[in-house]
């Protein structure tokens, strides 16, 4: 028999591929969605059960994916997550790794990577520069979201240090099995290293 906390989590986990099934380019996530899903989540982070929590994670993850396919279209999705503190409160799951990454943050590493270093922009096009493309134009013009994004991540490497965390997850992956940690924490740090961009 299925546990409360389990319960909970399936139940997160539908409303991702829901949200991931009724997701078109032309309206982007459902409103509905959106509007009750992203602050339940919020709230959904700051419960001490892991299995929810990292259900959220990957959901969330799910609804950043989505996003990035239509940034513009998605602005009021990076609003809710920024007045939720979403971003901050994942840093801040990261935060207490010692030696070994759990699964909740090496989680959080990946929905950090695909957030702070978006699936177009300047990495799509480089080194070939092919010309205007629907999606690097979209990404220019949603870059003040992901650029938030960004200064969370970089102020956490003064706050505590990121970088160890990132090194620690990096090396906890087994690479002859998996990349896609590795990846994820080499995708947030080519964005730390890159130099900000001027949005004025």
């Amino acid at each position: 028999m299925q546990s409360c906390a389990e319960l909970m989590a399936d139940l997160v986990y539908c409303a991702a591929m829901l949200s991931k099934y009724n997701f078109t380019k032309t309206i982007g996530i459902e409103p509905i969605f959106m509007k009750h899903l992203v602050p339940m989540f919020g709230q959904l982070l700051e419960s001490k059960n892991k299995t929810i929590t990292l259900a959220v994670i990957k959901a969330l993850g799910t609804f950043i994916h989505q996003a990035q396919v239509t940034p513009v279209r998605m602005a009021s999705f990076y609003k809710e997550m920024s007045s939720q503190k979403i971003v901050m409160t994942l840093v801040n799951m990261v935060k207490p790794m010692t030696n070994i990454a759990d699964p909740l943050q090496i989680a959080c590493i990946h929905v950090l990577s695909v957030l702070v270093n978006p699936v177009y922009g300047d990495i799509f096009s480089f080194p070939w520069n092919r010309g205007p493309h629907d999606g690097i134009n979209e990404y220019l013009e949603a870059v003040n979201f992901f650029e938030d994004a960004r200064k969370i991540l970089t102020a956490a490497i003064i706050d505590f240090d990121l970088l160890k965390c990132l090194l620690t997850a990096f090396h906890s992956e087994d690479e002859s099995q998996h990349l896609e940690t590795k990846v994820a924490v080499l995708r947030i740090v080519s964005q730390l290293l890159r130099t900000p961009r001027d949005l004025n």
